[in-house]
């Protein structure tokens, strides 16, 4: 009974990854990994100060439930003062049951003045490499078409984006892989995703607490559109609990710490409301971050 049921379960990995490895990889704190979906984020930072940072990005996804998602990621980012152009610079892997797929992306944006805040356009291209390792898989027999490990497969891609933003407000679209292309069928593994977000800080800048309202809505054409409502509270420009709500999936709570001038610490933890709940302990992201001026 017990081969069974982890038959069962290695097979339901094994079809999941083939969807999930059509999606952009997740996190639920947007706000450490805005570059990841929006190229023209690449140096908007919200403190007009800082010139460069880099980020990084944890995820165990449903930790304690065998094969479940893991993601790693890195952030650089860089702006150009004299020249008004962002630069950055994201790699991240992912290892959902016995799919693994590796990505390294390089964005370009344009930061134009308004009269009040500025607008930014951005571009992306990304190399990613999917593959899988089917040696994984419990109670095979000898010779089965899956027990072996697949050829790798490369995959090119280019996105774009808009911003609109300034100390408080931003309000962005942007699509990290509009184009794909691929020796193989590359819609296998790249689908166009979309993505909206917009954010307010309310309250003076010299406010010992602001408040700040956050939306994100996802788009991918084979599932129904992913809406996240979200709230931040900045306490001192220092400290930063917030709570998000995505929709019929999952209560995050977040915390976010300026340990000092230079450093992040963020937290993140998803309470699954889905019908996952059932089998998953949930989810838990780490953020560390390094800000320079």
């Amino acid at each position: 009974m017990m081969k069974t049921i982890f038959l069962i379960i290695n097979i339901f990995f094994i079809a999941f990854a083939n969807v999930v490895a059509q999606q952009e990889f997740h996190l639920s704190n947007e706000r450490y990994s805005l570059l990841n979906f929006n190229p023209s984020s690449a140096g908007a930072f919200a403190d007009q100060e800082v010139k460069s940072s880099a980020m990084f990005n944890f995820r165990n996804q449903w930790f304690g439930f065998e094969g479940a998602p893991t993601t790693y990621n890195g952030i650089v980012e860089h702006f150009m003062e004299d020249y008004n152009i962002g630069l950055g610079l994201s790699l991240f892997n992912d290892q959902i049951g016995v799919d693994s797929k590796w990505q390294v992306s390089g964005n370009y944006s344009y930061r134009i003045r308004l009269r009040e805040g500025f607008i930014n356009a951005g571009i992306s291209t990304s190399y990613s490499r999917f593959g899988n390792d089917f040696t994984q898989v419990r109670n095979v027999d000898a010779g089965d078409i899956y027990d072996n490990v697949s050829d790798p497969v490369s995959v090119f891609s280019a996105g774009f984006g808009i911003m609109l933003h300034d100390e408080s407000l931003r309000i962005g679209f942007g699509s990290p892989a509009f184009f794909a292309f691929s020796s193989e069928d590359s819609n296998r593994f790249k689908q166009r995703h979309y993505y909206a977000h917009a954010s307010f800080k309310l309250g003076d800048d010299f406010d010992d607490i602001q408040i700040e309202p956050t939306l994100l809505f996802k788009f991918e054409s084979s599932v129904p559109v992913q809406t996240k409502l979200g709230l931040i509270v900045w306490i001192y420009d220092q400290f930063s609990p917030s709570i998000q709500y995505r929709w019929e999936d999952a209560l995050v709570l977040g915390f976010g710490w300026l340990v000092d001038e230079r450093f992040q610490l963020g937290l993140g933890y998803d309470f699954t409301l889905s019908q996952l709940r059932t089998v998953s302990n949930n989810t838990f992201e780490l953020q560390l971050g390094c800000l320079m001026y």
